[in-house]
Order: structure tokens, then C-alpha cells, then sequence
């Protein structure tokens, strides 16, 4: 049995199958356009690992930073008693607390009751619940989160 191969200076050279050994090396059988495509392959696969390493990277520093930039933070609060806020009184309902970075508004229905001025400072324990601390006259100092290991202190009041 006869085989065409293309030789290494691009002749056709045949090759008797009956007559070689069982062990056939076809190594002076080179493809050009093959090496190039091989070659283009592992460009691909290194230029997919570097994006992939870059992808990583950003998120990894996304994920660091977004409490920086976490934006406006909102729950929903019962006060129960009476509680002030820059001298406006919180009595028995449900508020809504919203806090930026160095403002506090308070809303009930919607509607603005109460602004404050304040600062977010980091603890050593994280919360269990949304916890609002106030003083002997009921002034409140501080708003603790659950979840959170911060709390908006309140200044001013």
C-alpha cells in the first residue's frame, strides 16, 4: 500500500506502507500554515488569560472601594416614645431613615420630617438590629445598623 505525503520542500513523495517498519516517523513532514495556526492559538489562549487576570483585578478593586462610594443607606425604623432630631420630635410610628455620607433625613410618608448632620464611624462589633441612641432628653445620637459594623453619629443635635 502506497501513501502520498507533501515532503518538506513541497513535493509529493510516496511512501510504501507494506515495505516500512511498523514504526513510521513522519517527522520531516512539516506544515507551515499549521505551525502559524498553533502559534495563533496560544496568542488567543494568553491574550484570554491576561483579560481574565484583568477582569479579576477590576472587580477585586470594585469591590474594595464600593464602600466608599456605597451611597444613600435606607431603613425603615419605629420610634416608639418621643425622640428629637435637630429639635423636631419623632413621635410613635415608622420612619424612614436615610443616610449619605454626612446627612442624615428623617421621612414619614414620604415626606421630609427631620435633617441632621453627621458623621459614619467604624466599631469593633457588627450589629444585629437597626438601632437608634438617644440621650436622657431623647435626643438622638447615633443610628446603628444590623449587619453593619458602623454607625452615623449624629452631631449638632
Amino acid at each position: 500500500m502506497t501513501l502520498p505525503v507533501l515532503g518538506s520542500a513541497g513535493q509529493c513523495v510516496t511512501v510504501n506502507l507494506s515495505a516500512a517498519p511498523l514504526s513510521v516517523n513522519f517527522s520531516f513532514v512539516r506544515n507551515p500554515m499549521l505551525e502559524v495556526m498553533i502559534l495563533k492559538s496560544e496568542e488567543n489562549n494568553d491574550m484570554r488569560k491576561n483579560t481574565l487576570k484583568s477582569l479579576v483585578a477590576v472587580a477585586a478593586l470594585a469591590v474594595m472601594i464600593s464602600p466608599v462610594f456605597a451611597g444613600t443607606v435606607q431603613r425603615i425604623i419605629t420610634v416608639n416614645g418621643v425622640q428629637k432630631v435637630s429639635g423636631k420630635e419623632l413621635k410613635n410610628d415608622d420612619y424612614t431613615f436615610k443616610i449619605d455620607d454626612a446627612k442624615l433625613t428623617v421621612e414619614l410618608r414620604h415626606k421630609v420630617v427631620a435633617e441632621a448632620t453627621g458623621k459614619w464611624e467604624a466599631r469593633d462589633t457588627k450589629y444585629d438590629t437597626d438601632t437608634v441612641i438617644t440621650d436622657a432628653d431623647g435626643k438622638i445620637q447615633e443610628i446603628r445598623l444590623g449587619g453593619q459594623k458602623r454607625a452615623f453619629v449624629v452631631s449638632g443635635n
